[in-house]
């Protein structure tokens, strides 16, 4: 799911025609796995919502815009699976 053209501009998830938000919400309930035992990785705006409902939000490359809303920013793979072994 990689969407780079939000449907309008907004403040809101639904803004987006995709919520990345709500599937990793969806998923967590499916899987039954609270959201706070979650990881999301994202680069774009469209993540932001995504990055701030999982319990630890990892900005991969991604501009400042999306940094600020992350946990921790990371431009290697590495780094993201180093903090993967930790959770």
């Amino acid at each position: 799911m990689h969407n780079k053209h939000p449907v309008k501009e907004g403040d809101e998830c639904r803004m987006h025609s995709i919520c990345k938000r709500d599937v990793l919400l969806h998923l967590c309930k499916e899987l039954d796995i609270p959201p706070e035992h979650t990881i999301a990785v994202g680069d774009g705006e469209v993540d932001i919502f995504m990055l701030e409902a999982a319990g630890l939000g990892i900005a991969f490359n991604a501009p400042e815009t999306v940094r600020k809303h992350a946990d921790i920013a990371a431009s290697d793979l590495i780094e993201i699976l180093k903090y993967a072994r930790e959770v």
